[in-house]
């Protein structure tokens, strides 16, 4: 992987990066570039979609950051990223599709029909009303502040643990969904930016969504 970033042919000017993959002119922006943070987004040949390079920790910075070169070469290797993608999505599109939804009808699963996730949304609808009147005595000093915490102290931990408990990890859900690309482009791309593209090229393609 070292020597294929070494031996990707780069032209930066500005904000305006240009690469060569399989003598391919492929172009590009940088719409952000700090000490920490880098995003690309890919102009030509393919449109719509943008990566973001992680975060660059504080002690990190003593040894490279996004403004030099170490900054050029992640842009050049976001840029082939984002093309390869792009590519493999539009040939792949018809299995890509299903597994998007999939994706969906798990997430909309998980979200209104999973029964302990759902037990657990109607406990949390209970402490809320059980707060409620509490919550107005306190503002019409019918309750004073000492009684109104010890009240509410157990009912505002177990609903902060609850709001925690049932909240989806789409991330999970996009690994198991998409677990069969785990080795092609799509591993490299993040998850949203990912989603949405397959979104737009399958509404360039209607007859895919009535497949």
């Amino acid at each position: 992987m070292q020597r294929e970033r070494e031996s990707l042919e780069s032209k930066i000017d500005g904000d305006h990066i240009e690469i060569r993959v399989d003598d391919i002119i492929i172009e590009g922006t940088i719409i952000e570039r700090s000490l920490r943070n880098i995003t690309v987004a890919i102009t030509r040949p393919f449109e719509g979609i943008k990566k973001e390079a992680g975060v660059i920790s504080m002690m990190s910075l003593l040894l490279y950051n996004f403004l030099g070169d170490h900054g050029d070469k992640t842009a050049a290797s976001m840029l082939r990223d984002l093309y390869r993608f792009c590519n493999y999505a539009r040939e792949h599109l018809e299995e890509l599709k299903l597994a998007l939804g999939n994706y969906y009808i798990a997430v909309q699963y998980e979200e209104q029909y999973e029964p302990v996730r759902q037990q657990k949304k109607r406990r949390i609808a209970e402490l809320q009303r059980e707060l409620k009147p509490l919550q107005k005595a306190l503002k019409s000093d019918k309750m004073d502040r000492l009684t109104y915490d010890k009240l509410t102290e157990a009912l505002y931990q177990e609903r902060r643990d609850l709001r925690e408990q049932v909240t989806i990890d789409s991330y999970e859900i996009y690994r198991e969904c998409f677990k069969e690309f785990q080795d092609t482009p799509l591993k490299r791309m993040n998850q949203e930016e990912a989603l949405k593209y397959i979104n737009v090229l399958c509404m360039e393609k209607p007859e895919l969504l009535s497949n």
